[in-house]
């Protein structure tokens, strides 16, 4: 077990690669700096009332299952990836998650608070989060933001403008309604989901390259003369699209039979 007396921060690497699997830290402390309990075996950590920041990588490579943040108004990057992190809640003094900080555990829920305005990159790539339902005063979430999750339902924040890279490739998402406002949906964003439907405002001009690829798509209603490349869904829906002059309104996948043999056929239908 490790013991601190520091006045107010934990040095840098104070406590790194130790192999520690409990610590005390006084509560006097108010910063702990980066590295400061990187790659130990920590499994739980009581944090002081008066915590105020934890640094880039701080617990990074531990076994924490648990954490129950005070009042703390900064969480640096990476500073609890490769954990076992199963709940977390973000305290009402963070608006910013940075990149990497929740990455590699085994989240399955997160509570955002209502001040948040940014989730950066990765920031909760590789859990296994459900749902997300984040608060409406998010502007902007990063690339791969929750990439390789077992997300089922998401509730895109209004004020969003794009959706980034990969923000929610390889989950499990069935149906997605994209807010008005949304400009653009960037690459691999929606990849290898379970979509069935989908519904893109008017708002949104370009989606990237294999944005929705590898989905189920039955029904897609879109606006009109939206830039995408020809594999943004699939060939054969962009060829359609494309012939039919980019007409705002909704594509339904159907069936015909020719040659005693079923294969699909999209078919327009007005708004």
């Amino acid at each position: 077990m490790a013991n601190d007396n520091a006045d107010g921060r934990m040095d840098d690497y104070k406590y790194y690669d130790q192999q520690l699997t409990e610590t005390i830290i006084p509560l006097n402390i108010h910063s702990i700096d980066k590295y400061a309990y990187a790659k130990n075996r920590l499994s739980k950590v009581n944090f002081p009332s008066d915590l105020k920041a934890i640094g880039d990588y701080a617990f990074f490579f531990n076994d924490l299952s648990e954490v129950i943040f005070p009042a703390v108004i900064s969480i640096g990057q990476f500073a609890f990836d490769n954990n076992s992190l199963e709940k977390i809640e973000i305290p009402s003094g963070i608006k910013s998650i940075e990149k990497y900080s929740f990455s590699n555990n085994n989240l399955r829920e997160v509570i955002f608070n209502n001040k948040l305005i940014e989730i950066s990159e990765f920031s909760f790539y590789n859990n296994n989060l459900l749902n997300i339902d984040g608060n409406e005063n998010v502007l902007a979430i990063g690339q791969f933001a929750f990439y390789n999750n077992k997300i089922k339902k998401i509730s895109l924040p209004k004020n969003l403008r794009i959706i980034e890279k990969g923000i929610f490739l390889n989950n499990e998402i069935k149906e997605l309604i994209i807010p008005e406002g949304i400009v653009a949906v960037e690459d691999f964003a929606f990849k290898n989901n379970k979509l069935e439907s989908i519904s893109i405002p008017d708002s949104t001009i370009f989606i990237g390259y294999r944005a929705f690829a590898n989905n189920p798509l039955k029904n897609i209603r879109i606006g009109g003369e939206v830039n995408m490349y020809n594999d943004s869904f699939y060939q054969e829906f962009y060829k359609f699209y494309s012939n039919n002059k980019s007409k705002a309104g909704m594509y339904e996948l159907t069936e015909i039979i020719k040659n005693n043999k079923k294969k699909p056929k999209w078919v327009f239908r007005d708004n």
